[in-house]
């Protein structure tokens, strides 16, 4: 399988990787369903099954009977290559990081163990990560309202959701860093698009439904939708950034600057802060 795959321009959450020895299609269903198709000179096959998403990481879990289900359907594919049918083969514990900002895949080894960075405080996002190298695994505890992670060598954290801010993993080999999310405050994580006096999170609405934006009004405080209607219930205390809001017809956007994405929003919430 490709180490990188691109998301086409379609509207389809299809990722491409063509090169001189042929073409690779990985289609991610709203279902949770995935086809992998390959043309090369290998030969023309086709593997099928259920996907998990968690902290940017798509698992790609093989299953027999997804996969015989998805041969017998011509339509899967005969757009991909009309005069053959593929044979089937098993694709066993492939993870991809997603890079939603550019829309790429990048491929994981399942098997590598990656560095947590755990946050007690808003500030030490900047200034104080605790890092707990080797893990392998981190789990959420609804019931219990804690948070359990485990290294590769089977020691255990556990850390009430409250105890922590927020977290966010580092990927290996070259240390990229995954999204940031906020654990307090809430029953699961909120990703953090920017932290700027004004906090935005952008959460994604189950996979191929697009997103939405949250807003808190400090990195404590509960997140709201962000709309207009929020925006005046929570600043009612600061007009000049509600009348920003209502001179801006553009404040909704958002740009990717220098890596990062940047929010019109944020830019009027410190304009209206300046005297």
């Amino acid at each position: 399988m490709p180490e990188h795959l691109k998301k086409t321009k379609d509207k389809t959450n299809t990722y491409e990787n063509r090169n001189e020895d042929g073409m690779t299609s990985l289609q991610l269903k709203a279902d949770s369903f995935f086809i992998y198709l390959s043309l090369s000179t290998d030969g023309y096959k086709l593997s099928a099954g259920k996907y998990n998403l968690a902290d940017d990481i798509i698992t790609l879990e093989w299953d027999s009977i997804i996969n015989y289900k998805a041969i017998e359907d011509t339509s899967i594919y005969k757009k991909f290559y009309a005069r053959l049918k593929p044979s089937l083969f098993k694709i066993d514990n492939v993870s991809y990081i997603l890079n939603e900002e550019n829309d790429k895949l990048k491929k994981e080894d399942a098997l590598r163990s990656r560095t947590l960075e755990l946050f007690f405080s808003p500030k030490d996002v900047y200034d104080n990560p605790y890092r707990i190298p080797e893990v392998k695994q981190w789990i959420p505890d609804r019931v219990n309202n804690r948070y359990t992670i485990i290294t590769k060598d089977d020691r255990q954290f556990v850390y009430k959701f409250d105890s922590i801010w927020g977290y966010r993993v580092i990927f290996p080999p070259n240390g990229s860093y995954g999204t940031l999310k906020r654990l307090y405050g809430f029953n699961y994580p909120h990703p953090v698009g920017q932290i700027d006096g004004i906090v935005i999170y952008h959460e994604n609405n189950g996979y191929g439904s697009g997103y939405t934006n949250f807003f808190s009004k400090d990195a404590y405080s509960d997140s709201h939708v962000l709309n207009k209607k929020n925006l005046k219930k929570c600043f009612s205390d600061n007009p000049k950034f509600l009348e920003l809001i209502e001179k801006n017809k553009d404040w909704r956007n958002v740009e990717y600057i220098n890596g990062h994405l940047k929010w019109k929003v944020v830019d009027l919430y410190k304009q209206s802060l300046q005297k």
